[in-house]
């Protein structure tokens, strides 16, 4: 297990990854709290046809981008800005969900993602594998993946195959989260001399870990979904 005791800087190890889990966690709340009560506003946005679409996932998209590349060079109060906004973005993009899933297979979904994720983030945080070299292969996977998805929905139109890209997902983010705790060291060892890249990489970290726990959401729904319609 990981020593907090090895930097004498003004942040533990432990407290870095509290700091990263609790944003992320918050990251979360804004977003549930922004799905729950912004539908009528998604409507309103939608109404204005592809200007509102582009509005509302160039967005996500381009905080996304902007929050990754520019990340080093932001201070700390743009880097939770480019976050929020983030998480309130995914929110409006989520207040449709209540239209496909009932309420409580949004809630066995989310309780479903909450125990996997727990599990990873422990593994990945006491194991003495090295996820980090899976990095290559995850992104491989990934890109994999997204064709798979684009040929599926422009010409396979196989569920079967849907159900296998769920699967493969929640997989290929599970191990990401054992990756991201590992990476979370890393980041904290690098930024040891300097207290306010490691709020700054802190924020990063919940943004990654935020990420897994919704990719892997939306799968494991799609799935207890599917399950409820057969």
């Amino acid at each position: 297990m990981y020593n907090d005791t090895t930097y004498t800087n003004n942040m533990t190890f432990t407290r870095f990854m509290g700091k990263s889990f609790g944003i992320m966690f918050l990251g979360l709340l804004v977003t549930a709290l922004v799905a729950a009560f912004s539908f009528p506003l998604l409507l309103n946005i939608l109404r204005m046809g592809f200007l509102g679409l582009f509005l509302i996932y160039g967005l996500e998209l381009g905080v996304a981008i902007y929050f990754q590349a520019r990340l080093m060079k932001m201070s700390k109060g743009a880097a939770y800005i480019c976050y929020f906004v983030y998480c309130i973005t995914t929110g409006l993009t989520f207040s449709t969900l209540p239209l496909y899933y009932e309420g409580g297979t949004i809630f066995m979904a989310l309780f479903i993602t909450a125990a996997m994720f727990g599990c990873m983030a422990i593994i990945g945080h006491t194991s003495n594998i090295d996820f980090t070299k899976a990095g290559p292969y995850l992104t491989m996977g990934l890109i994999a993946i997204l064709v798979m998805s684009l040929i599926n929905a422009l010409f396979l139109h196989s569920s079967t195959t849907a159900l296998f890209i769920d699967y493969a997902v929640i997989i290929i983010f599970l191990v990401m989260i054992a990756f991201d705790m590992q990476n979370l060291r890393r980041l904290y060892s690098a930024s040891s001399y300097d207290s306010e890249l490691q709020s700054k990489l802190a924020i990063f970290g919940a943004f990654s870990i935020y990420l897994d726990f919704l990719n892997i959401f939306l799968r494991v729904l799609s799935i207890l979904g599917r399950n409820s319609d057969n």
